[in-house]
């Protein structure tokens, strides 16, 4: 939160804030918006430009170890010293 002194008008500011922008790593297109009061609420599309921002497949390594436990036993509430070697499934 903070002020922010600017020598544009509050319709100025509003139409800058919603105009398209692009940067070297992505573009950005609002679309859709509302004013709430004084607040801007946007919704924003932003497309990478490069491969780099999008996910790439990877396979999983195979790991024939059974998978451990999600969650220890809390034999004591999980209150004093934590409990060693057994654990729920």
């Amino acid at each position: 939160m903070g002020w922010t002194f600017v020598r544009q008008t509050r319709d100025q500011l509003i139409r800058e804030l919603l105009a398209p922008q692009a940067s070297e790593r992505a573009c950005c297109e609002v679309i859709d918006h509302t004013l709430d009061g004084d607040v801007l609420w946007t919704v924003v599309r932003v497309t990478a430009r490069h491969a780099v921002l999008h996910p790439r497949p990877r396979s999983l390594p195979h790991q024939p170890d059974r998978a451990g436990a999600v969650v220890e036993s809390p034999r004591n509430g999980g209150r004093g010293e934590r409990t060693v070697g057994e654990t729920f499934v």
